[in-house]
């Protein structure tokens, strides 16, 4: 029968005594079971490693992507600051509609109507008193 190795192998489970040939040298066959230990880890660990790099993927995609988090908290401040123009622009709205119900023909108001042709003509009235300020450029 064939020497044994004093050089033990240790697997998860067991102990492996590995039986050595006389015209190997040592040193060559503690590296070839040092290579099939690595081997054999090697296949124990790809998949784990692979499964890490797409949770990893998955993870940035969440937080940084298109949609992700961070898009998601921009898109609510946008949408904020959306409902805050369309409130006033509302308001606008509803001031100048408040404004032109008073020059329609069933509600005139003759007041409303002289100013509006003040402001637009560039007209006073006779017994105006008319004051010149000075421009803000001078």
């Amino acid at each position: 029968m064939g020497t044994y190795c004093p050089i033990v192998a240790y697997g998860i489970n067991c102990l492996k005594i590995l039986p050595v040939d006389p015209g190997i040298p040592l040193c060559l066959f503690a590296s070839m079971a040092v290579i099939q230990e690595l081997r054999r880890r090697s296949k124990q660990v790809v998949f784990p490693v692979i499964g890490a790099c797409v949770l990893g993927y998955f993870t940035y995609h969440t937080v940084q992507g298109d949609r992700g988090l961070l898009a998601f908290g921009r898109l609510n401040q946008e949408v904020s600051r959306a409902k805050t123009t369309l409130d006033s622009l509302r308001q606008e709205r509803e001031r100048l509609e408040r404004r032109t119900d008073l020059l329609r023909n069933d509600s005139l108001d003759l007041d409303m109507l002289e100013e509006r042709a003040r402001q637009t003509f560039n007209l006073v009235h006779p017994d105006d008193l008319v004051v010149f300020l000075p421009s803000e450029k001078d």
